[in-house]
């Protein structure tokens, strides 16, 4: 289950700036379904939230406790970059598009992205491709380049 905490200031969040909220919800039947849902208004208890889903088009209710995984605020999602360091050298680059660092390293961490990859590397560590590819190591940046003609 999720941090019904996180949810209710995501959905606070959500109703004051008028953006969506993605998550994945259990329905009574069990069968789990991905939703994009711009809430409107809270339960008087906060058990839960009213608001329009996307996906069936409709003004639906939404229960915290029915909520099997929270992706959080969609729509606005920021660039993180994720480096990869060994021995106190930069070896990768990655940047991830999420709307927080936790969905970010979560996608990293599941191989299920297609990542905006940059050769950074120690000049200890130079990689064999570096030659196919057509890079060249600048000493002053401390990483590849293209080589120019």
């Amino acid at each position: 289950m999720t941090d019904i905490v996180h949810m209710r200031n995501d959905v606070i969040e959500s109703i004051t700036q008028g953006i969506q909220v993605r998550f994945e919800y259990k329905a009574e039947g069990g069968i789990v379904t991905n939703r994009t849902v711009t809430p409107t208004k809270f339960y008087s208890d906060f058990t839960g939230f009213t608001g329009y889903d996307t996906n069936r088009q409709e003004d639906r209710n939404f229960r915290f406790d029915r909520v099997t995984k929270w992706h959080g605020l969609y729509g606005n999602e920021t660039e993180w970059e994720i480096e990869i360091f060994r021995e106190g050298q930069q070896l990768e680059s990655y940047t991830v598009v999420a709307s927080s660092e936790e969905e970010a390293r979560e996608t990293f961490e599941s191989g299920e992205y297609n990542f905006n990859f940059s050769h950074d590397f120690a000049p200890d560590n130079e990689p064999e491709v570096r030659d196919l590819l057509g890079l060249k190591f600048n000493k002053e940046t401390w990483k590849y380049e293209r080589k120019t003609k």
